[in-house]
């Protein structure tokens, strides 16, 4: 599978807040340059981009087998990608 570009992870985000399964939020993070680390509890995780500095998001994954990531953290997320396009095209190109 090839990997996703910055417009086709925000467009996916956009069209789907309310049903983005965690296993393709994390596919999507990585895609874009960003470094998902599980927390120590259940499915929670922090992401970090390593051209962006000082930041570090978080999200819960929630329960069951393939959970979809609550509605609130895709929201925060689409925010981030927003405000660092500039950030994130630039690594996704290189």
């Amino acid at each position: 599978m090839a990997k996703a570009t910055y417009d086709e992870v925000l467009s996916h985000l956009k069209q789907h807040r309310q049903t983005t399964a965690c296993k393709d939020l994390l596919r999507f993070l990585e895609a874009l340059g960003f470094i998902p680390r599980a927390g120590t509890r259940g499915k929670h995780y922090t992401y970090r981009h390593p051209k962006i500095d000082g930041f570090r998001g978080n999200f819960d994954c929630g329960h069951g087998r393939n959970p979809d990531v609550l509605p609130v953290y895709i929201r925060n997320i689409i925010v981030v990608l927003e405000e660092n396009e500039y950030y994130l095209n630039c690594s996704a190109k290189y």
